[in-house]
């Protein structure tokens, strides 16, 4: 599925500022609520499409199910559509391969698409939080107490989201460079290969929280970590790094979104090779002495890296 690509973001936020000057001022605190609801939602709309589509297949695979005689491929998909609200999905019994396949591609889409959103969200919390401080101020001069403590509330939803992030933990320590090495091969102190209580034990050494894993087809496993994606397989063996948040904490000064490919070549220290991309971005190719390395940018034409694929050789 097409990722939410940053040219509808860059409308959305140029729709948003004309509304924002328009409604800056006599805001209400109900006005205020109803349009942050509205523009979260309208900047969070590539995730609720995604999951709509999801609940939809999962519903036709129960129907089919039922009519089928099949209570108990009903009732795997019955946890499925429960569970999709949340962080760590339901594992899959192998033997539904039509509802593991569906996972994996629902899960791995809602994670590039949270990455993609997240500009439009954060300046929908940016303006809305600066919008709801003047109007406490207000509130407050004028004596409103118990509408300025309503008002409060808001904000503090709203810093809250803010602050945390969507889907990041809070309260994690931030791990210091160089902690992820691409010419050895070591991520905070993890190496390829090392098993998934390793990983948890590296991770957790470098004050880095798990805060998401995830089963997928065919026995592997997906851990979220600090902006990273580490795959184990069914041997319980790190394989592959795939990283897709911006924050995600990279080597020298490389960041997702801002680094070019040229900037990856001076701090890896390796040349990098265009190969096929993808439609809408193209594709770049790195090896190390331990790695093979894959560079997706922002857009075709444009070398600004967008996500990371490491794989061991």
């Amino acid at each position: 599925m097409p990722i939410f690509r940053k040219r509808s973001i860059e409308i959305f936020a140029l729709s948003f500022s004309l509304l924002y000057v328009s409604g800056a001022v006599g805001d209400t605190l109900s006005q205020l609520r109803l349009e942050y609801e509205v523009l979260r939602a309208e900047a969070e709309k590539p995730i609720l499409e995604l999951e709509t589509m999801y609940r939809e297949r999962l519903k036709a695979i129960q129907q089919e199910s039922v009519r089928n005689g099949a209570p108990d491929r009903e009732a795997a998909a019955g946890k499925l559509l429960d569970s999709i609200a949340l962080e760590e999905q339901q594992p899959v019994d192998p033997k539904w391969s039509q509802l593991s396949t569906l996972q994996t591609i629902f899960v791995e889409n809602r994670e590039e698409r949270m990455v993609a959103v997240a500009p439009a969200v954060k300046a929908v919390e940016r303006e809305f939080g600066d919008r709801v401080e003047i109007l406490i101020e207000q509130l407050t001069r004028e004596k409103k107490l118990e509408e300025a403590a309503e008002a409060k509330g808001l904000l503090a939803e709203i810093r809250g989201h803010e602050e945390k992030g969507e889907g990041e933990p809070s309260g994690s320590p931030t791990p210091s460079r160089p902690s992820f090495d691409f010419s050895e091969g070591i991520f905070y102190g993890a190496r390829m290969g090392d098993s998934e209580e390793e990983l948890r034990e590296a991770l957790e050494a470098q004050g880095i929280e798990v805060f998401r894993t995830i089963e997928m087809s065919r026995g592997t496993k997906n851990i979220t970590a600090d902006g990273l994606n580490f795959r184990v397989n069914s041997d319980d063996e790190l394989y592959q790094i795939y990283v897709l948040g911006s924050d995600a904490m990279l080597p020298g000064d490389l960041k997702l979104e801002e680094s070019r490919v040229s900037d990856f070549e001076r701090v890896i220290g390796e040349r990098a090779r265009e190969t096929d991309g993808t439609g809408d971005r193209d594709k770049y190719e790195m090896e190390t002495r331990y790695l093979s390395i894959d560079l997706l940018t922002v857009a075709t034409g444009d070398d600004t890296v967008f996500s990371v694929m490491i794989t061991e050789k």
